[in-house]
């Protein structure tokens, strides 16, 4: 399968930056686009069940980059650890998947965060393929403009290149005494000191998902999750479980090296045209 040649695990190997990226379960894409380039980067390595370790140079050393693939929901097991940055991945076709974004954004620590829109074609042609497609990167950009994020879009059939996360890696690198001074400062005990950079939300809240429960990708349906997600008529399918890689119930975002199919998304019903 197409991660069968990354099954390698770097053992004993802590990462110099760790990023946590988030996709919403079911949305129709595939995985295998938006992984791709960290994927075929010449030295990546599988780290565990579901994350990945590349080396890249970050400045004028190689550095280890950790990138944990996860669902929104599935992030609030990190709440507790240190997370140097969020790459936070949605459909241009569907307003739950921008809605989760939105909802799981209030709710993270002041750190860097890439906000990537997957279309279904590139350029100009993504912003005016068709209205739903043109509204939700406007939003989407608004929302990268609150967070003081940057946002980019891919397209769902091309693969980019390897370096395309490499600016938002070496942000992160920059930005990673501050961010683990402020982990630090967190911690019960520490005396107050000054000069310090402004700390983000206290660390029990920060990852803390509002939406749904900490199990994998389990969404609300009804009246408790509707007014967090969007309130139309038209995208009221997404708000159910939806299960990718088996009929276990496992978190929608674990790699299994079994099968290339299980890279992709499940497509939902009426979500294509």
């Amino acid at each position: 399968g197409f991660i069968n040649v990354y099954q390698s695990v770097m053992e004993c190997s802590e990462p110099d930056i760790r990023i946590i990226m988030c996709m919403f379960c079911g949305d129709p894409y595939s995985v295998e686009n938006v992984l791709g380039p960290l994927l075929s980067h010449q030295c990546c390595f599988l780290s565990g069940e579901r994350s990945i370790i590349l080396e890249t140079f970050l400045g004028s050393s190689k550095r280890k980059v950790e990138v944990i693939i996860s669902s929104f929901h599935g992030a609030n097991a990190f709440r507790e650890e240190l997370v140097h940055g969020f790459i936070l991945v949605y459909s241009t076709k569907r307003k739950a998947s921008l809605a989760t974004l939105n909802a799981f954004s209030m709710n993270i620590p002041n750190l860097p965060i890439q906000i990537m829109a997957v279309t279904d074609s590139g350029g100009a042609n993504a912003f005016f393929s068709n209205d739903l497609s043109h509204q939700l990167i406007t939003e989407g950009n608004a929302t990268a403009d609150r967070l003081q994020a940057h946002f980019m879009t891919s397209t769902s059939n091309f693969q980019q290149k390897t370096a395309f996360y490499t600016p938002f890696f070496k942000e992160v690198w920059e930005k990673k005494p501050e961010i683990e001074q402020a982990f630090h400062m967190e911690e019960p005990g520490h005396p107050p000191g000054e000069g310090i950079h402004p700390l983000p939300p206290p660390r029990h809240e920060s990852y803390l998902i509002k939406l749904g429960s900490n199990d994998g990708c389990e969404l609300f349906e009804g009246e408790d999750g509707g007014d967090q997600m969007s309130s139309g008529t038209e995208d009221s399918d997404t708000y159910s479980l939806i299960d990718i890689y088996n009929q276990d119930n496992e978190d929608c975002t674990k790699p299994d090296n079994k099968s290339t199919s299980k890279l992709s998304q499940a497509d939902i019903s009426g979500s294509r045209e």
